[in-house]
């Protein structure tokens, strides 16, 4: 497949509405491949009305059947009732029967992907940051079981900076739990390149070609000067066309999703952008870097 086809969306640049059906059917117009985040408006309808959930469902599996686009999904990140790395057992256990029930989501819609964050770091008595990766893992090992009959993959997101709640691993801690049955990568681009923008060219490609076995859906948006803020494509100065040509060439197959919003754009700004985009890679036009 050519490159083009592989640039998709996500709902969560339009904050998730509960009329997710109704974006999903105009985004589909677009893009081959959306992805839908089980959050904001989202997610407190699928928690608080199954029935309309239902109908949600039913409408966005009509939508994926008339125009073959091809959905993933990001689970719910929000709050303390997503943090399945919590140290609290209760609280662990919790999340993990949580996010549970959005995988079974995600299969509801024909998605052959969910995406979830790894939790919150916690604090000691000294006010000292840390997680307990033991809780993690043993976290993935029951939503891969949930997963498997489900027939979805679970694919952990590598966070970025400047976000001090969030877990942010190492390659090598990505590496151990992607040893997890059905456990794989969200790649967030905007995320590796804050942390590596900094390297040269052969480096930062090394980088990434590194952890790409791993990988099954990656994230991307411009950004300015390796900066954690996601703004329109060619809005900035980060060369991602070269990173998905890149990756593409290596022979990764999965999708490429227009992801996050930041910079005080509207979201018609990256439904704009992305439409430009696929349409020079269409026509073979040079593209923005």
């Amino acid at each position: 497949m050519s490159l083009f086809q592989h640039i998709g969306f996500s709902t969560n640049i339009f904050d998730n509405p509960a009329n997710i059906a109704q974006l999903v059917e105009y985004l589909s117009e677009h893009f081959p491949a959306i992805e839908i985040e089980f959050e904001k408006d989202l997610r407190l309808l699928i928690d608080s009305d199954e029935q309309q959930w239902r109908q949600q469902r039913d409408r966005l599996n009509a939508v994926r059947e008339a125009t073959g686009v091809h959905y993933s999904t990001h689970a719910p990140y929000i709050g303390i009732d997503t943090d399945i790395s919590n140290g609290d057992e209760v609280t662990r256990l919790s999340a993990v029967d949580y996010l549970g029930k959005y995988i079974a989501r995600a299969a509801e819609i024909g998605a052959r992907f969910i995406t979830i964050h790894p939790g919150y770091v916690e604090l000691d008595q000294q006010g000292l940051s840390y997680f307990e990766f033991g809780q993690l893992a043993k976290s993935l090992d029951a939503l891969s079981a949930v997963a498997a009959r489900h027939h979805v993959d679970i694919l952990l997101e590598n966070t970025g900076p400047d976000r001090e709640k969030y877990i942010v691993l190492l390659d090598e801690q990505h590496d151990q739990l992607c040893r997890h049955s059905n456990v794989f990568l969200t790649l967030d681009l905007v995320h590796f390149h804050a942390f590596y923008h900094h390297l040269s060219s052969a480096d930062y490609l090394e980088k990434l070609k590194n952890i790409l076995p791993d990988i099954r859906n990656a994230h991307f948006n411009d950004v300015v000067d390796g900066k954690h803020i996601h703004i329109p494509l060619g809005s900035g100065n980060f060369d991602f066309h070269q990173v998905l040509q890149f990756m593409h060439a290596q022979g990764y197959q999965g999708n490429f999703i227009i992801e996050e919003s930041g910079g005080g754009y509207a979201p018609e700004d990256f439904v704009t952008a992305g439409r430009e985009y696929i349409d020079r890679l269409k026509t073979n036009a040079p593209c923005p870097h």
